[in-house]
């Protein structure tokens, strides 16, 4: 059960499980990649013009700080092909 509801855009939904799907095809699932695809069964799926400016999308750019040092670095969030 996740902690917090997760949302998910219709397409990025399609395009992760198709990678999920391929990659269980030729290999076992890692513990991490099975977390996720039970998260992702979860997910509200909505149209992308549904999703709030403040939710991190796939090509999202996001600042992440660490809480005990204050660092800070800047992250995008893309498939693995990019």
């Amino acid at each position: 059960m996740m902690d917090k509801a997760m949302f998910i855009t219709i397409k990025d939904y399609e395009r992760i499980m198709g990678l999920i799907t391929s990659i269980a095809t030729k290999n076992k699932l890692a513990d991490s990649v099975d977390r996720l695809l039970n998260n992702l069964k979860e997910a509200r799926m909505l149209p992308p013009e549904n999703i709030s400016g403040d939710i991190i999308t796939m090509n999202s750019r996001a600042c992440l700080k660490e809480i005990v040092s204050g660092r800070k670095i800047e992250i995008t969030v893309t498939y693995p092909h990019q």
